[in-house]
């Protein structure tokens, strides 16, 4: 009986199990069925998505219109490009050398010829890649679906990891497809015909031409894997802009080609010891359009900010660059106004309009006869020093904005020590005390440097790199990352403190914007002609940097610099209608005589203006050669012409023709303060009773900096002595005190500086002394008798003698202090008693006088 119970137990606990597994089988096979159900339908909703295999679209024949304004401010197409536009030159397979098939095979698909357009070992190893990185990074497309991706846009950066997980599914079927329609050398072709090799460079005749000035079929292995590698990302791997990141990608092609055989180490070693700098010899110029600077532009901002190639046609474009004012620009550059007449080799320009309310770009000129050279566009591209012309931005409008100057601030241009830092004065020269008007029309360092160093002690550098950043001046953002310093060089353009045309432009524009910084844009829509992409559509993004009182009192200051400074660089601006202009210049200092340039010779000149409508940058200076070494440096003639002012004077005066802009509007919030005339400690100080006019000063200051401060006269030093005696002889009381401390206070202020920390050697002009309000230190007596004084008497010299009014034969208090000239302050007083018969010895015939304002008098020791 207990075997049986015992095998029953046993019959029943593998039934169990069965019936589990059993289950388990079922659940497992109903899951395998579910998905492969829902693989199913995935699989046909992205088949039912899939764009169907349109070899047409290989060929881009629909080209890219570039619209722009007309004078009534009608968009007009303007510009058209295709590949008849010289940027793209189609080639045949048997025209291409087999070692650049061999470079591209190695670097995109070594198996090319071997699949059918898709490699499934390759897609599974990226699969599984992707998974464990939870990256989705890893492709694993084969040259024809690559092909695909560039010519049908299946992928684009927008994607999640999802979408574009679909997308390759499409990819794939899309490139079955062409693999069934087209031959294996065709694909190849249009695929290296297609492609953008950097710059206006598109396929692969027009790389080698781009890069090396020759025909593709004459290509070295050096020049062929270089091709074959920058294709990966165009801008990152052009040798013009990153020279270093290309060698490396080259060098990474030419291990691809001998990894999968295509090479022999022999080769290898020659090449990869190739210098790429000694092949670099190709023409950077392909279009020559009179409107090159457009065009580049619109392919830089689609390019690097919305992931778009306009050379792939079948687009419209929409700008808001005006033709005509494009059009005197180019005029201007290419010399037709005579500014650039016989200029010397490498002297080039740059400049920039924008249209102040909403930022839009009216035009960019790119340089002298320009034809399109990715690397010196100088009017958007390329950054140089901005020397004074950032002086209003960095320093005076934040001082303005954070410490409450005025319009007739008065700073000091002395020599000083900014912590190891002393500059100068373009020509040497220190001039004392100076308004900040003349030290921003006169273009003075050491006022604009005081000026930001005070800001950074109130604000802090962080602050101060923010609100710069916040004005589009990339500089600050290396400052923000720590990549770069913000020494006290960059408030007059020194150091690191470097921007475009466009840059300079833009920033200017929020300071006749009330303060408000528009991003500076000239695409306002794309229209996709093929229905491919979502047409788009710019969004305006501007923000508050400066408050409208700052930005205005800042525009005032440098509208009076033109306006009062007529022989000035930017008194050239002068017109009928207000214009704020700054000037700038850097230097070389010592750093050009590597280059046999003289010390301190100019490199950079700029003029910055705008009005009520327009902001307007131009840059002058050289440009370097294929070496980086400079072509040279601004002559005192050059600088002279003052061309960047003229060529702002002739754009603005052609645009505001017929519309002549509206004065600047000075916004609520700023008054007018009557204040003592160069003093200023946090705040400025309220004038006196008896303060000399020459002493008192009005300007305009943000409201909330308007309450005036009292000005009080320095503390006195103590008086250890003072003796009082009756000189019977000459009937008077002779006093002597004890020498003032401070001898240079007992002298009168004289409008000079006699020596500055660090500097004792030191005059020149001071405007504002307290001697000038309180005067100096004087020696004053004051005599009591009967309790009643008998008046004040102040003395130069610390003895003397006086009669006092003093009674004969009355007991007298003879008090001595140290006192300012013209205040009632005084230190403590030492007093002396003289008694009857001392005061009879002065004799018997004066008449007390009674004083009008009788004081009490004080202890023998009061202070």
């Amino acid at each position: 009986m207990a075997n049986k119970k015992v095998k029953d137990q046993n019959t029943q606990s593998k039934s169990r199990k069965r019936k589990i597994i059993d289950t388990i089988g079922v659940f497992a096979l109903a899951c395998v069925v579910i998905a492969s159900l829902f693989g199913y339908l995935t699989l046909n909703q992205i088949l039912a998505e899939k764009d169907k295999f349109d070899e047409s679209l290989l060929h881009g024949d629909e080209p890219t219109t570039i619209m722009m304004k007309d004078a009534d401010g009608n968009d007009v197409p303007a510009i058209q490009l295709s590949s008849g536009d010289g940027i793209r030159e189609n080639t045949t397979y048997d025209q291409v050398p087999q070692v650049v098939i061999d470079a591209f095979l190695a670097v995109e698909d070594s198996r090319f010829f071997k699949h059918n357009g898709f490699d499934l070992p390759r897609f599974l190893k990226a699969l599984l890649e992707n998974i464990k990185t939870l990256s989705f990074g890893q492709g694993g497309s084969t040259l024809t679906m690559q092909m695909i991706d560039v010519t049908h846009g299946t992928t684009d950066e927008s994607q999640n990891a999802i979408e574009k997980l679909f997308a390759k599914v499409q990819e794939i079927f899309l490139a079955l497809e062409a693999e069934s329609s087209l031959s294996k050398e065709e694909i190849l072709m249009r695929y290296l015909n297609y492609i953008n090799f950097g710059g206006v460079a598109r396929g692969v005749q027009k790389g080698a031409e781009y890069y090396f000035g020759k025909d593709i079929s004459e290509v070295t292995l050096s020049e062929a894997a270089f091709l074959a590698g920058v294709i990966n990302a165009p801008n990152a791997y052009n040798p013009y802009l990153n020279y270093e990141n290309a060698v490396e990608r080259r060098d990474t092609a030419l291990g691809l080609m001998l990894q999968h055989g295509y090479i022999s180490q022999e080769e290898y070693d020659l090449a990869i010891n190739t210098e790429l700098a000694f092949q670099l010899n190709g023409t950077t110029n392909f279009e020559g359009d009179p409107l090159q600077s457009v065009i580049d532009y619109v392919r830089d901002y689609c390019d690097e900010e919305l992931g778009i190639d306009i050379y792939q046609g079948n687009m419209v474009i929409y700008t808001t660059f005006d033709l005509e004012t494009q059009q005197l620009y180019e005029a201007i550059m290419n010399g037709e106004y005579g500014y650039f007449e016989d200029a010397p080799l490498g002297l080039q320009s740059g400049s920039a309009l924008i249209d102040i309310s909403d930022g839009s770009i009216a035009a960019i000129a790119g340089g002298l006869n320009y034809s399109g050279d990715i690397r010196k566009n100088f009017g958007y591209s390329v950054e140089r020093q901005t020397g004074s012309s950032i002086k209003p931005l960095l320093d005076y409008t934040l001082a303005f904005e954070y410490l409450g100057w005025s319009t007739d601030q008065i700073i000091a241009d002395v020599p000083q020590d900014f912590g190891d830092y002393i500059p100068q004065n373009a020509g040497g020269a220190f001039h004392g005390d100076v308004t900040i008007l003349e030290a921003l029309a006169r273009s003075w360092n050491i006022p604009a440097i005081t000026a930001l160093r005070d800001v950074i002690n109130v604000v802090g550098q962080k602050k101060v790199a923010e609100t710069m950043v916040s004005l589009g001046l990339d500089t600050f953002q290396d400052v923000l990352d720590g990549e770069v310093n913000l020494d006290l060089g960059m408030a007059i353009g020194g150091s690191e403190m470097t921007a475009t045309p466009l840059q300079m432009a833009a920033a200017y524009a929020a300071l006749g914007n009330g303060g408000v910084y528009v991003e500076p844009y000239a695409i306002t829509r794309i229209e996709f002609l093929d229905g491919e992409q979502e047409d788009y559509v710019h969004e305006v993004v501007s923000r508050q940097v400066f408050s409208p009182q700052a930005s205005y009192l800042m525009t005032e200051l440098l509208v009076q610099a033109v306006s009062n400074y007529p022989s000035s660089f930017q008194g050239a601006m002068r017109s009928s209608y207000q214009v704020a202009t700054k000037t700038g210049t850097s230097d070389w200092a010592d750093a050009g005589a590597a280059y046999g340039i003289p010390t301190r010779a100019a490199k950079d000149k700029w003029t910055v203006s705008y009005t009520s409508k327009y902001s307007i940058a131009t840059w002058m200076g050289f440009d370097n050669d294929e070496n980086n070494v400079p072509y040279g440096y601004l002559t005192d003639a050059m600088m002279n012409q003052n061309i960047p002012t003229k060529i702002n004077k002739l754009i603005f005066d052609t645009i505001h023709a017929n519309n002549y802009p509206d004065d600047f509007v000075q916004p609520s919030g700023i008054v007018t303060i009557t204040h003592i005339k160069g003093a200023f400690d946090n705040g400025h100080f309220a004038v006196p009773d008896g303060t000399p006019a020459s002493m008192i000063s009005t300007g305009k200051v943000i409201s909330e900096f308007a309450t005036l401060k009292t000005l009080t006269p320095d503390e006195l030093s103590n008086l250890n002595s003072f003796t009082a005696v009756v000189n019977e002889n000459a009937k008077t009381v002779d006093f002597t005190f004890t020498p003032y401390p401070d001898s240079e206070a007992l002298n009168e202020f004289d409008g000079l500086y006699h020596g500055v920390d660090g500097f004792p050697d030191y005059t020149g002009t001071k405007v504002f002394d307290k001697k000038a309000v309180f005067g100096p230190i004087v020696y004053k007596v004051e005599v009591f008798q009967n309790g009643t004084s008998l008046g004040v008497t102040s003395f130069d010299t610390d003895t003397g003698s006086d009669t006092f009014d003093i009674t004969p034969g009355v007991e007298a208090r003879v008090c001595g202090y140290y006192g300012y000239q013209n205040d009632s302050s005084k230190s403590n007083q030492v007093c002396v008693t003289l008694s009857a018969s001392e005061t009879r010895k002065l004799g018997s015939s004066q008449t007390p006088e009674t004083p009008e304002q009788p004081t009490d008098p004080t202890d023998e020791t009061d202070d």
